[in-house]
């Protein structure tokens, strides 16, 4: 993408955020109301969630990989191959973890995650999904923004985020593409929403105040995605990041139900799925 692009799509992208902001704040969408509500997730759960996520992402999942697949297919070298393995860990992993919170930890932990508030799962999820009009707009203005200051300034080329070189791995195999989207667009968000939403800023509710554990969980949850791989490019997606997560937090403090959240990441990951496959 030319920087002429890049600064079109700024401009753009802000002048829309700029008018969505508008409408959000005459909405009141920013403002947390509501009783107080102080999180009841055990520390036990929050750490064995992280625990058993990370565990298998990074430790289970690439042994079963290596050591699989090279008794029952030979060496693993092939881009084929390790497509087949992402997906795999990552379905993997959110199994694993969605288990847990089924039938390892404690009753009173599982009701405070899902479901506090006064609204139903379905209305969570609808006010979710239209947040992405005030959401995706900052962060790809935010996201463009930075990528315009590093080519510029800096003179730092553009590296595809992990998520993005995991797709492009499948394109070429229907099967692949299709279990990776699911993955995406299905699985992640519930997963995701479930850790960093449900037990990291649950938890987190318990000694702070809405506004510091938002902020908090939003600094790790980006944290969380930092990759060697992509160098500078960590700088824009940590920033968006940050961003996408303060209003999947703000979310799940205003609805008290966790399908708020997980609606505007679904709606998120879709389109990001979908532009990325048209391209």
């Amino acid at each position: 993408m030319s920087l002429n692009d890049k600064i079109y799509i700024f401009v753009l992208f802000l002048a829309i955020s700029l008018f969505s902001l508008a409408i959000a704040r005459s909405k009141k969408f920013f403002k947390i109301e509501g009783l107080p509500w102080e999180g009841r997730i055990a520390s036990r759960d929050l750490f064995g969630a992280f625990l058993f996520f990370i565990g298998v992402h990074l430790v289970v999942a690439p042994l079963t990989i290596v050591y699989g697949f090279k008794v029952f297919f030979g060496p693993f070298n092939s881009v084929n191959a390790t497509g087949w393995a992402l997906i795999y860990s990552m379905y993997l992993a959110c199994l694993t973890l969605f288990f847990f919170t089924a039938k390892l930890t404690d009753k009173e932990t599982r009701e405070s995650i899902w479901s506090t508030g006064t609204v139903s799962s379905w209305q969570a999820a609808y006010y979710g999904m239209l947040s992405f009009f005030v959401g995706y707009p900052i962060v790809i203005a935010v996201g463009q923004l930075i990528r315009i200051v590093q080519q510029l300034v800096f003179n730092i080329t553009e590296v595809d985020q992990v998520a993005v070189e995991a797709l492009k791995l499948s394109l070429e195999n229907p099967a692949m593409s299709v279990l990776m989207a699911v993955g995406v667009i299905g699985l992640v968000p519930i997963a995701e929403e479930l850790l960093f939403r449900g037990y990291l800023q649950g938890w987190m509710r318990r000694f702070l105040h809405a506004k510091f554990a938002i902020v908090l969980t939003s600094i790790i949850f980006a944290a969380f995605h930092f990759s060697t791989k992509q160098g500078w490019s960590n700088i824009e997606y940590l920033f968006s990041l940050f961003i996408l997560s303060y209003i999947l937090g703000l979310l799940y403090e205003k609805h008290r139900n966790l399908w708020a959240p997980i609606g505007l990441h679904v709606v998120f990951n879709t389109v990001n799925v979908v532009l990325l496959y048209r391209s």
